[in-house]
């Protein structure tokens, strides 16, 4: 069986990004836009500039596109105004007096995904304030990592997310479902994906003996609620 030519530009396209990224350890945004360009050359190398200007204009065009976009700039947003400290710090007053730290890392992971859709910022966001705490309450740094790592792919789980636009985007897909229906079962599924996470902190909790964060780390519910208790407004967007 033959590969068609579109497999094979996308299979040189992922090799490409994963070798330039983790051999040569470049910029990750450097390594697609240079892949990019690699996959247009498969349309002919005197057509280049057309094929790369071309695919960039009807990418633009596309409904997905603009979601892709708008959950990038909300994830942005949420870590320069320290939206996403805030509710970290909501989600330890309540969670913070079980033992391992994790259990914020997880819900969080899933509030932050509700908005940003990805989940390299929702690695970089929650795990520099949550990663530290673990490490502080007695987890073993690359099992702090590990744990962060999988909680962060709850950024692509909780719908409304980037990964639902995309599927809506697929013709197949948005001529068999609403996005309604799309939204409830990613919802399921991300809600199922959420308990496991916690079941697997709730497993290596008593593996490795991790007591709770240390109180200094943790303030009244009132008091963080007082303080960002005005960024839970965000999620009535959401709604």
């Amino acid at each position: 069986m033959e590969i068609g030519i579109g497999i094979l530009a996308f299979l040189v396209y992922i090799i490409f990004v994963m070798a330039w990224y983790l051999l040569l350890k470049r910029s990750i945004a450097e390594a697609m836009l240079l892949g990019l360009i690699i996959v247009c050359a498969f349309n002919g190398v005197g057509t280049l500039p057309q094929t790369f200007a071309a695919s960039l204009t009807k990418a633009l065009k596309q409904d997905v596109m603009a979601a892709i976009i708008l959950f990038t700039v909300m994830a942005s947003i949420m870590t320069q105004t320290g939206i996403i400290t805030r509710l970290v710090n909501i989600l330890n007053s309540i969670l913070g007096r079980f033992r391992g730290a994790a259990y914020v890392s997880a819900c969080a992971s899933a509030m932050f995904g509700m908005v940003s859709g990805a989940s390299s910022a929702n690695a970089a966001t929650v795990g520099s304030i949550t990663i530290p705490w673990m490490t502080e309450s007695g987890w073993p740094k690359e099992v702090a990592a590990t744990m962060n790592t999988g909680n962060a792919g709850l950024g692509i789980c909780i719908p409304p997310s980037s990964s639902m636009f995309l599927m809506l985007g697929l013709p197949v897909v948005a001529g068999a479902v609403t996005a309604g229906d799309l939204y409830i079962a990613l919802m399921c599924g991300g809600l199922w994906t959420l308990a496991y996470r916690l079941l697997l902190t709730r497993y290596y909790v008593g593996r490795y003996k991790i007591p709770a964060v240390p109180k200094d780390k943790i303030v009244s519910l009132g008091t963080a609620v007082k303080n960002g208790g005005s960024s839970l407004t965000m999620f009535l967007g959401i709604l």
